[in-house]
């Protein structure tokens, strides 16, 4: 009797080279994920997200790593694997150069339910980082400080857009 066999892409999105579980990980970690557990495998979680990667000193083929990045793709970018550089922050918005700062645009959506109610300001990234007040304006700047404590940069160097509605 024969062992059934699986096979993967012979190229994918997170290349031929693959990676060190450890840089999964640490990139992961560094998106806000929670490691639990320890051992052969590591269950990481974040906001109702969770995924089991091989623990650290294992090598992860190219195609392996690139179902991890695919299946996280729709929450954390395309590439949030395959882009070696930084991952110290989400990648939310536009990143916009003036002069020697770097300004961050980010999309925002701001609700009510009823006229009685708070105003609810959230980035359209993430709809885990909310602002509240009692007036557009103060939910909006409530969204600000919220959104600069989240991505670890200062509040001027942020830029919130909101849709226009006719």
């Amino acid at each position: 009797m024969t062992r059934p066999t699986a096979t993967l892409p012979s190229s994918s999105p997170a290349g031929d080279a693959g990676f060190d579980a450890g840089e999964v990980i640490e990139n992961l970690l560094q998106r806000g994920f929670r490691q639990s557990g320890s051992g052969e495998h590591v269950l990481l979680e974040r906001d109702g997200l969770r995924i089991v990667v091989p623990a650290r000193g294992r090598f992860l083929p190219g195609p392996v790593a690139g179902l991890i990045e695919g299946a996280l793709a729709p929450q954390l970018g395309d590439a949030w694997l395959t882009d070696r550089g930084p991952a110290s922050r989400p990648r939310f918005g536009t990143r916009v150069v003036a002069g020697e700062r770097t300004l961050h645009l980010l999309e925002t959506l701001v609700v009510r339910e009823g006229p009685e109610d708070p105003w609810c300001a959230f980035l359209v990234d993430d709809f885990s980082v909310i602002g509240f007040g009692a007036e557009r304006e103060d939910a909006l700047g409530d969204l600000k400080m919220a959104a600069a404590a989240f991505l670890e940069l200062d509040s001027t160097d942020l830029i919130l857009l909101t849709p226009s509605v006719v």
